[in-house]
């Protein structure tokens, strides 16, 4: 992030999000904080010797940065429009009434030793499947993650149970195929 784009999202966290500085901490340096966590995976306590901060500083810090951050959603995200019937893009058309695409990547993680059979991907490595829904313009608009404290019981007795066959239902053949179907009438028509 350049010193621009950090400096905007401190006016926008001081004046929309009500950050707010402290006796002994400016907001430009609890935001820091806050993006250093996230953006680099950090532990408080690397945080507290690289800010020379006590662990309660930086949690406090970063819980501050977050609720000025979740007050900021109405401002940053924005709803999709779905895509109308008289659509004039060809490559729209086809999708009257979708809000965007979903997709699903592995994304490689770090969790207790415990919990490593729960996230043992397909070719042994410890990964959680994020799906993520973009617009049209492919702006991401919601991501979806494995939650890790969900009923852990509840995923081993699942675990257990071995899946033979994954079939699609006939209403989604039969949509994909006609869609298909128009599709290549109208490309051949044209």
């Amino acid at each position: 992030m350049d010193r621009n784009a950090f400096h905007t999202l401190v006016l926008l966290t001081k004046n929309i999000g009500g950050l707010s500085d402290s006796k002994s901490m400016s907001s430009n340096e609890k935001l820091a904080i806050f993006l250093n966590i996230l953006a680099h995976h950090e532990k408080n306590r690397s945080i507290k010797v690289d800010y020379i901060r006590s662990r309660w500083s930086v949690s406090q810090a970063f819980n501050e940065c977050l609720c000025a951050i979740l007050k900021l959603t109405p401002l940053l995200l924005v709803n999709p429009k779905p895509i109308l019937k008289d659509e004039t893009e060809d490559r729209w058309k086809w999708f009257e009434g979708c809000l965007g695409a979903l997709d699903g990547t592995y994304i490689p993680i770090r969790v207790p030793t415990q919990y490593k059979p729960r996230y043992m991907a397909r070719k042994r490595e410890i990964a959680t499947n994020i799906l993520g829904v973009c617009d049209r313009n492919l702006n991401f608009r919601e991501m979806e993650v494995d939650p890790l404290d969900s009923d852990m019981k509840e995923q081993a007795e699942y675990q257990h149970k071995n899946i033979d066959v994954v079939e699609s239902s006939e209403e989604w053949s039969s949509w994909r195929n006609e869609l298909a179907q128009r599709m290549w009438y109208e490309r051949t028509n044209n």
